[in-house]
């Protein structure tokens, strides 16, 4: 990890436009329980409330959690990913 970077995760939908972006987290690991947590209420709202079938995959070492909901013959896919990104404002031009 870079001094000063912090780190985010993105969702990002194969059914929407939306792509939003949640942070900053000071370390990876506090990034990725956040986006886990996200996730598995995804799930829990898709499965539970929805009553839809669906696949749910973790990749910590990568950075992303996809969940793939099978609706009525067709795949919904919500991917996660987490980003570090550097403190630009320490940044002089």
């Amino acid at each position: 990890m870079k001094k000063n970077s912090k780190w985010w995760f993105i969702t990002v939908y194969s059914f929407d436009e939306d792509r939003p972006l949640y942070g900053p987290y000071s370390s990876e690991k506090e990034c990725w329980n956040a986006m886990l947590e996200n996730a598995k209420r995804e799930l829990r709202i898709d499965t539970e409330e929805n009553g839809w079938e669906c696949e749910f995959e973790t990749v910590p070492e990568c950075g992303r959690i996809t969940l793939t909901d099978h609706i009525n013959g067709h795949n919904d896919v919500t991917n996660w990913y987490t980003i570090e990104i550097p403190d630009l404002s320490l940044i002089h031009i």
